[in-house]
């Protein structure tokens, strides 16, 4: 699992022993079937091949990178420099560099302190901010030559007394948010490379080996590179944990020394923050013991740089590897031989005295292949898979269903046969297959004894099932032909001419894109002023509609209390006549 990216952690180990011991049923001193610290030290004991190890974390692109990926790289490269006439170069360590970034933490994380035992609370007071870091970006020859190396800030203005603090001949860069940008890296080609080489007197043209950051592949860069006779070369992409020395052999005991300089200095000037104008001195100090000669010259032969060539890599860290039809090894048949069992044996019995058998009503079984159809099952004899599910039950038919499928035991047969004929390669570049091991079925007569039946019972069978079935390992990861590195033409060289109009033409075409966005942005704009303008419209003829309407219901109002007036006034007139009238009578 741990080849597959996978590793078997401590947890998982444990909840495996559990699992094993409650199928089981086994009486052990563990609390819940959870083994404790004393069995752990004991299994490593027992296992002396077995050690706990910190894994390297790889991105699920590097992941799907194989060996045939970087074989070719290689072969377009060496094929450029053949016609170009630069193979030479390649034999001059003199001629071969790699540059590449890295970042340093003011306050690396402490992994472990003395405190007294039973202490619930441990602390450590920040000496610098624990999120700060400062990029510096470092060249290195095969002939283990060091370039001065360039520092990009995290400023849009450095100030004087920072400055003053940096030797003189360093490169000291800022940016934004403290990144490598592409104004930056065409001044360290121009103002730092550039005249090294020239004041070591190096022959021109020289080979430099970059990761495909976009400050290094940036067309103004490869142009620059091209008027001083530099060929920048990009290594093949997600895989600088293989083909980049930097990475490899070099940036990681330099940052172990990092960590040694600070606490070192820390230890000096007890109660400061490491702060940026600190940072030369101590990266200074890393420098003189982390970078060593050897180091260098290991890097760039591991990574097959010098001596030039793809046989030197270590193709052991490609998780995702090309699967050979010759070498995947059959699994050895765990079935059990039915002259070895008892012929009065019950399923029961037989499932009880051994975990491995598994009983399986025959009917299930026939129901489960009508359930696939016999149309699926001709399609999966021919080859014809067309989507992951159908490859999933295809999988799954072939473990447990195919022994029991009398109609197409023949067939299948012939096609397993047929499958293991031939020992060619899968040629198909970039395509990554997982590593199954087939169980081979040679004839009827063979695969109708894996099964085992009860003598006085005909609807029950059952088989021994190998260990392989029930602990299966992760699959290698798995690309798909939408991968960006699958479906782009690429091209090592970016000082070369074809590859000088591709960036051209993906700068152009991301131009474009800018400006569309752009073009949509202004048309959402536009439209959601219109849109604000049109609600604003019928906003305003709504209130005015509302007062309107509130207007003729106030005159309504003030007409029918006029009216009502003059009614009272009518009837109090009426009133006062009728009692005139009384008084006259």
């Amino acid at each position: 699992m741990g080849k597959k990216g996978f590793p078997v952690v401590k947890e998982l180990l444990l909840h495996k022993v559990k699992s094993f011991l409650d199928s089981n049923l086994r009486k052990t001193p563990f609390k819940n079937n959870v083994p404790g610290r004393k069995w752990m030290k004991g299994f490593l004991r027992r296992h002396r091949e077995i050690a706990i190890r910190t894994p390297e974390t790889v991105s699920s692109a590097s992941a799907k990178v194989c060996e045939a990926d970087i074989r070719g790289w290689f072969a377009n490269l060496t094929s450029y420099l053949e016609e170009n006439n630069l193979i030479e170069a390649t034999l001059d360590p003199t001629r071969i560099y790699n540059g590449d970034e890295t970042s340093f933490f003011l306050h690396p994380q402490t992994k472990a302190v003395f405190a007294n035992r039973g202490s619930k609370n441990v602390y450590e007071c920040e000496h610098a901010d624990s999120h700060k870091n400062i990029t510096v970006m470092f060249t290195f020859g095969a002939d283990a030559d060091i370039i001065d190396p360039c520092v990009m800030l995290p400023m849009k203005r450095i100030p004087a007394d920072i400055l003053r603090e940096f030797p003189a001949n360093w490169g000291v860069g800022k940016s934004e948010k403290g990144w490598m940008d592409t104004p930056g890296f065409m001044l360290y080609i121009r103002e730092l490379f550039y005249p090294h080489l020239l004041k070591k007197k190096v022959k021109f043209p020289v080979l430099l080996f970059v990761d495909g950051q976009s400050s290094h592949t940036a067309a103004e860069v490869a142009e620059l590179c091209l008027k001083l006779g530099i060929v920048l070369i990009a290594l093949y992409p997600n895989t600088t944990r293989i083909t980049q020395p930097a990475d490899v052999a070099i940036f990681k005991p330099l940052k172990s020394a990092w960590k040694s300089a600070v606490s070192n200095w820390r230890m000096e000037n007890g109660g400061v923050n490491l702060l940026i104008k600190h940072f030369s001195s101590v990266l200074q100090e890393a420098m003189e013991k982390g970078i060593q000669p050897a180091s260098i010259k290991n890097g760039f032969k591991v990574c097959g740089l010098f001596p030039f060539g793809p046989d030197n890599v270590d193709y052991d860290k490609c998780i995702a590897r090309l699967v050979k039809q010759s070498e995947v090894n059959t699994t050895e048949s765990t079935i059990m031989d039915p002259a070895s069992c008892s012929a009065e044996m019950p399923s029961e019995l037989i499932a009880s005295l051994n975990p491995g058998i598994v009983v399986i009503s025959t009917e299930k079984n026939q129901a489960a292949i009508q359930c696939i159809g016999r149309e699926r099952i001709m399609k999966f004899n021919e080859g014809l898979v067309d989507s992951e599910e159908d490859e999933i039950i295809e999988r799954l038919y072939e473990i447990m269903l195919l022994p029991f499928d009398s109609q197409n035991m023949q067939s299948a047969s012939e096609l397993m046969q047929e499958a293991y004929s031939g020992s060619t390669i899968l040629k198909e570049e970039s395509v990554f297959v997982e590593e199954i091991g087939y169980c081979l079925l040679e004839e009827q007569s063979e695969a109708s004894q894996n099964i085992l039946r009860e003598p006085n019972r005909d609807d029950v069978a059952c088989r021994k099932m190998s260990i392989s079935e029930l602990l299966q390992t992760p699959p290698t990861p798995h690309r798909s032909n939408t991968h960006r590195n699958f479906k782009r033409k690429y091209h090592p060289v970016l000082t070369a001419s074809d590859r000088l109009e591709e960036i051209y033409r993906i700068k152009e075409e991301k131009e474009n894109v800018v400006d569309r966005k752009k073009a949509k942005a202004e048309e959402r704009r536009l439209a959601k002023i219109q849109t604000e303008q049109l609600k604003t419209e019928k906003a305003t003829i709504r209130k005015q509609r509302r007062e309107k309407a509130e207007m003729e219901k106030i005159e309504k109002e003030n007409l029918r209390r006029q009216k009502q007036e003059e009614a009272q006034k009518k009837k109090k007139k009426i009133d006062k006549g009728k009692r005139t009238n009384l008084k006259k009578t």
